[in-house]
């Protein structure tokens, strides 16, 4: 029997790995916990065969970088990551989901889609389409993605946000603030609902 490795913290580890007993009743889940450093994480994988795979669970801190690390350790081991669709998603044939991308249940992925590696989208998340998601992207539940919208590398869209058909939100951003987004949102721009103002951040 295959195995698949999911790797994260509680409670969103018990979450993704019932998710993929759901999926794939056929393969033994192995739970990994994250503990303070990520050698518990090479070696759970120092035992993986040809046929196993992984998941990276982890949430949006650092502006998603830490499931990229992740993510970075897994691929250097040589483990296939391959995408999480949860049962009730709902993925247009022409869309595409790349590796270690999860897919809430009720989702729903529109036509000419591209999802980027390692995103995750939330529970009944609409995504129009011909929307493109870059990689690292975080979408909470119930957020909306506008035809032909396109979200950068790094961004968190929050719980009860509207992103408008061909809006651009640019990298290393997070829209926070419940609403519907019509404009373009620069790079590095913080929208949240305890300030009155977006906060942008220059430089490097």
């Amino acid at each position: 029997m295959s195995s698949k490795y999911v790797i994260g913290c509680p409670p969103e580890l018990a979450w993704v790995a019932a998710a993929w007993r759901e999926n794939a009743p056929g393969l033994e889940i192995v739970e990994v916990p994250l503990a303070g450093d990520d050698s518990v994480v090479a070696a759970a994988l120092a035992g993986a065969g040809k046929g196993d795979s992984a998941f990276v669970v982890a949430g949006a801190e650092r502006l998603n970088m830490r499931r990229l690390e992740l993510m970075g350790l897994v691929k250097s081991l040589g483990v296939a990551m391959p995408p999480l669709l949860c049962r009730g998603a709902q993925v247009a044939a022409t869309a595409s989901v790349s590796e270690n991308c999860y897919v809430g249940p009720g989702a729903l992925i529109g036509p000419a889609c591209s999802i980027g590696y390692n995103s995750v989208i939330g529970a009944g998340v609409i995504v129009g389409s011909g929307a493109r998601i870059a990689s690292s992207v975080c979408i909470d539940d119930g957020a909306q993605v506008g035809r032909g919208a396109a979200i950068a590398a790094h961004a968190t869209i929050g719980l009860g946000v509207v992103i408008g058909h061909g809006v651009k939100v640019g990298k290393f951003s997070i829209v926070d603030k419940p609403g519907v987004y019509l404009a373009d949102i620069d790079a590095r721009t913080f929208i949240h609902a305890s300030h009155d103002r977006p906060i942008v951040v220059v430089g490097r």
